[in-house]
């Protein structure tokens, strides 16, 4: 540890990332350097019976699967691995409504994902060198080519999908064939379906090559309707019979789906819990464990490596360059206690929360308790605003700023009861289904953390047994019969807790330190 405490520097010199996966990917140099590898999860995710990477938006889902796309493009050490991570971006999804087979009640969208997901694949397998049908690959890769151009784009797909130039080959074999000399019958992704599965796997059979392709960006312009919900499933379903197919067939391949655990919780489906439970794995910081949770073994190995210690200092010893870094305690709470109670438990959070302690005071030589109450206004209108966009698609516009006003203008207690409610905004009650109106916004808020149960010692009101948050605990539902805690994170943005008060404890703090 000697090395880090005579290591000089100053917090502008700690670049930590962006709290956005797809940005750290993109921006940040050597971002694969900074990626902290939660319970070896980049090894668990790649396992062939997951087939769903599920957690809260801001758990690290699109970092993760950035993290393994740049892994495996080193083709020196991994010269037959395939793996992509493909995009939903501005895919509507009403556009889905063409293609539905009444048929199937749950999975409606079955065939036409099956087909994306095909297209996905080829477009894969054309790329690999060591497959020795050499012919079948060539004329995959012009069938491609002739319907959807060089570079894969969804829209695409979906777009040609009803008018498919097919180039005859011989039935028995399903051969998909390049010849000028052949009838080309242009048709419906229906009529060539089983033809195509048929292809790909043999192809992928014949090579020993391993394939994963990553679908992100599935909740993009997420809005809940029947479509969205059926469609989702659909795909869910198509991605489960595919890896199987190639599993037992010996194509080494997989699809892997990045959702989020808000939106998998509202899907409705036979089949849902047990592809939660069997071929899921939940990106899960485990947030029960409160001041020695893995978030902040992440933080420091993001610090150690933006002050380029990677190879100085062992992981065994963050723990101490946390409490070296951080001052012991802030408001009369252990520091580590006092910054995971502004976050969801997400790794989003914690950087975003140290991101700004560290521009607004870059020339501290340490995270002092000061600079992070001063910082706390900056950091609650982030949590705030970055938790009313995780609940847009879920209900109106108007709802949810219904159900955040409610916790506006009641005090500053920080606690919330129905009571309270009904004495501080009367007019909400006046009609016979008021309270039912109230409990139903108190829920979704709950639901979203923005509220959680707080219980007090049944003899001494004073005293907190404990508290109860849908992010801490999984399927909990709130109890109206207990207040309701705010979370401290978006106390100040909601102005349920005063600026003054806050600035007076900045300069108080600040004073003793001068």
């Amino acid at each position: 540890m000697q090395t880090f405490k005579n290591k000089k520097f100053t917090l502008s010199d700690i670049s930590l990332g962006s709290a956005s996966g797809e940005d750290e990917a993109d921006f940040l140099d050597n971002f694969s350097d900074y990626f902290y590898d939660h319970e070896n999860i980049s090894k668990k995710i790649m396992e062939k019976n997951i087939f769903f990477l599920i957690g809260r938006k801001g758990t690290g889902k699109s970092l993760l699967a950035k993290y393994i796309e740049n892994k495996f493009s080193n083709k020196e050490n991994f010269f037959n691995y395939f793996v992509n991570v493909g995009s939903f971006r501005n895919f509507k999804y009403q556009q889905l409504i063409e293609y539905k087979d009444e048929d199937f009640s749950d999975k409606e969208y079955f065939f036409v994902w099956k087909w994306c997901l095909l297209i996905n694949i080829s477009y894969q397998l054309v790329l690999d060198q060591t497959c020795t049908d050499t012919e079948s690959l060539d004329s995959l890769k012009h069938f491609l080519q002739s319907n959807f151009g060089l570079n894969l784009r969804q829209k695409k797909v979906f777009d040609k999908s009803k008018n498919i130039k097919w180039t005859l080959g011989s039935s028995k074999v399903a051969q998909i064939s390049a010849s000028k000399d052949s009838e080309i019958e242009v048709g419906s992704y229906l009529d060539y379906l089983e033809y195509l599965e048929d292809v790909v796997i043999s192809l992928g059979s014949s090579t020993q090559s391993n394939f994963t392709i990553f679908f992100d960006d599935l909740d993009d312009g997420f809005e809940y309707t029947e479509v969205y919900g059926k469609g989702i499933c659909s795909l869910m379903y198509a991605v489960d019979e595919l890896n199987r197919t190639f599993f037992r067939s010996g194509f080494k391949a997989k699809f892997v789906l990045l959702m989020r655990s808000d939106i998998f919780g509202i899907l409705n489906s036979a089949d849902l819990n047990k592809f939660k439970m069997d071929n899921s794995l939940i990106l899960n910081w485990r947030p029960e464990e409160r001041e020695n949770s893995p978030l902040f073994q992440m933080l420091i190995h993001r610090i150690v490596t933006a002050l380029k210690l990677n190879g100085k200092i062992d992981k065994k010893d963050y723990n101490s360059v946390f409490h070296e870094i951080f001052e012991h305690s802030v408001e009369n709470r252990p520091t580590a206690l006092w910054l995971i109670n502004k976050t969801f438990c997400r790794p989003r959070d914690l950087i975003q929360l140290i991101k700004i302690v560290g521009e607004e005071n870059p020339s501290l030589d340490m995270y002092r308790s000061f600079a992070l109450i001063k910082t706390k206004g900056l950091y609650s209108k982030y949590l705030y605003g970055d938790v009313r966009n995780e609940m847009k698609g879920h209900q109106s516009d108007e709802f949810i700023e219904n159900s955040l006003s409610l916790l506006k203008g009641i005090g500053k207690a920080h606690t919330v009861t129905l009571d309270k409610i009904r004495k501080k905004k009367p007019h909400l009650f006046d009609n016979e289904k008021g309270e039912e109106n109230v409990k139903e916004m108190l829920s979704f808020l709950y639901r979203f953390s923005v509220i959680g149960n707080i219980y007090h010692n049944s003899s001494d009101d004073s005293q907190v047994e404990f508290h109860s948050w849908s992010h801490r605990e999984d399927q909990s539902e709130p109890d109206f019969d207990a207040p309701f805690s705010i979370h401290q994170g978006i106390r100040l943005a909601l102005k349920v807790e005063s600026k003054e008060e806050n600035d007076i404890k900045w300069a108080a703090l600040q004073n003793g330190e001068n």
